[in-house]
């Protein structure tokens, strides 16, 4: 039986590209940095970023698996990130469901998205409280992509308190 989840690891072929772009861009402290591999550490989830030698270009089909990243306030991080050069692929919208998403690319052509809860729902995030899964459907149903949502309390970096 499947225990919950424990981390995502992006692999690359321009580990320095990836590392600037996470770290320096979009603020998030490393837990652990080596030269080939960069992990970032919410409790006991962990997200990373690393060197691979079976991978040297670009994401093949970016919808296949998106990173959620939890925003207090999308629209001031979207212009945070907008100023330092970030291209939105999404725009902050409203959603259904009450919150707000906005999309933009990492320098490997990953999607990442900014999730902003309705008021109604932050502070609830599912497995261990401030961690959870989302399912979300493509159009029509055509696809379904699981997600993950990672949140964070603010410390002053872009993104919030990415390291413990």
């Amino acid at each position: 039986m499947l225990g919950h989840l424990s981390g995502v690891i992006i692999w690359t072929g321009d580990l320095p590209a990836l590392r600037e772009f996470y770290c320096e861009t979009l603020g998030m402290r490393p837990h652990s940095d080596r030269p080939h591999f960069v992990s970032f550490k919410w409790g006991g989830l962990r997200f990373a970023i690393g060197s691979h030698d079976r991978v040297s270009s670009a994401a093949r089909d970016p919808h296949r698996v998106m990173v959620n990243f939890d925003a207090t306030d999308i629209h001031a991080l979207h212009a945070e990130l907008t100023a330092k050069g970030v291209e939105f692929i999404r725009p902050p919208e409203r959603e259904s469901w009450g919150g707000w998403v906005a999309s933009f690319l990492d320098p490997d052509g990953n999607i990442i998205q900014l999730l902003e809860q309705p008021p109604e729902r932050r502070g609830d995030r599912g497995l261990g409280g401030r961690r959870g899964l989302a399912r979300h459907s493509g159009s029509a149903g055509a696809r379904r992509t699981l997600t993950l949502a990672l949140s964070h309390e603010g410390r002053g970096d872009p993104l919030g308190a990415i390291c413990a």
